[in-house]
């Protein structure tokens, strides 16, 4: 079987003074949080979690303490606290974020934010077994306006949109050099002549 991870950085360190007390604690849930002082560092070396298990009571008091400030996560957390209301304080329960990324709440962040103009993310795709759709990476760029991603599929997909533009443009070797070190035979050159 083949296990796959998305190890994740926020490049962004991310003030404190700008995360609502519940988005802090969603967010430390979802990432590793290293405490910076005044800003957090967020971090994944498996994954970032989508599925987060917590006991009620500090979801309840990390809401309470979010009231007033508008936001994705106060909203979601709501309607799951009003599915909850037979429950105590000391259960667990399980919220699931598949359907509503931490992307979003990062966003919620840098719309608030005074000094925060993007938060930077930058994912690795890895795997245990060597398989193409197992490698690769993608990065984000989250503005008040938009989230931008790009994956190294599209980085390449941009490379051969560009080299198909460029006819006759590409690198192909001489017949008397080395590619990369091997003989030219073993190198694999794309070009449209």
């Amino acid at each position: 079987m083949t296990d796959y991870a998305s190890p994740t950085v926020v490049q962004t360190s991310i003030p404190k003074a700008d995360m609502t007390p519940l988005e802090r604690y969603l967010l430390a849930r979802i990432f590793d949080e290293d405490d910076e002082g005044e800003t957090v560092f967020l971090s994944s070396c498996g994954s970032p979690n989508d599925t987060l298990e917590m006991p009620l009571g500090e979801l309840r008091a990390a809401f309470s303490a979010s009231q007033g400030i508008g936001s994705l996560a106060l909203d979601l957390v709501a309607v799951k606290l009003d599915e909850w209301q037979g429950l105590a304080d000391g259960d667990e329960v399980q919220l699931d974020l598949s359907m509503k990324s931490y992307e979003l709440v990062l966003q919620d962040i840098v719309k608030r934010s005074p000094v925060l103009a993007r938060i930077e993310v930058v994912t690795s795709y890895t795997c245990t077994k060597m398989r193409r759709d197992g490698f690769g990476g993608a990065a984000m760029a989250i503005t008040a306006g938009e989230v931008r991603f790009k994956s190294t599929d599209d980085i390449l997909n941009d490379f051969r949109t560009e080299d198909d533009a460029q006819p006759g443009k590409c690198s192909r070797p001489s017949p008397s050099s080395r590619c990369f070190g091997y003989p030219r035979t073993l190198c694999v050159v794309s070009c449209r002549a």
